[in-house]
């Protein structure tokens, strides 16, 4: 019996703490109120507000993330493809053009020098922006690149 009220404590807080777990907004919500200053949590909640359409919250989200780790590019390049599906697309290419900034520093490039592999997918969505603003040049040398990081991909292909 002893063992029994403790069991059922340990049981009742593990259920209340699956409810996290429910859905993508509720974990990072959850991870965000208890991890505010950590990056990775407010990317991946960025990334939720975003991909269900919520991008007014994934830039407030995304550019408190950046102001706390300014060189990431994965939160400029989340920061620009929410601003692009808000038609801001002046300030996306922006941010993707940090992110291209901060890859072209980091040390570990391919053996013919281009940025590493993920760049490739910051090319195409610079590559749409462009062509979103008109600039059929800029875009076309943006695809270019994507297809020369990336030549399997049926996404750049598609373009």
């Amino acid at each position: 019996m002893k063992l029994i009220i403790p069991l059922l404590f340990l049981v009742l807080l593990t259920y209340e703490r699956n409810s996290v777990w429910r859905d993508d907004y509720r974990l990072w919500k959850d991870a965000a109120s208890k991890s505010p200053r950590k990056g990775r949590v407010l990317l991946n909640l960025g990334i939720t507000y975003s991909s269900d359409g919520m991008n007014d919250l994934a830039v407030s989200i995304l550019r408190r993330a950046i102001s706390l780790y300014p060189s990431d590019t994965d939160l400029h390049h989340n920061l620009g493809t929410a601003l692009a599906q808000m038609g801001k697309f002046e300030e996306a290419a922006k941010e993707f053009i940090r992110a291209l900034d901060i890859l072209q520093k980091e040390k570990e490039p391919f053996n013919d020098g281009l940025p590493f592999r993920k760049a490739w997918k910051i090319h195409n969505n610079l590559g749409n922006v462009f062509r979103e603003m008109a600039m059929v040049d800029e875009a076309v040398d943006q695809h270019l690149l994507a297809l020369r990081l990336n030549p399997g991909s049926a996404l750049v292909h598609f373009i």
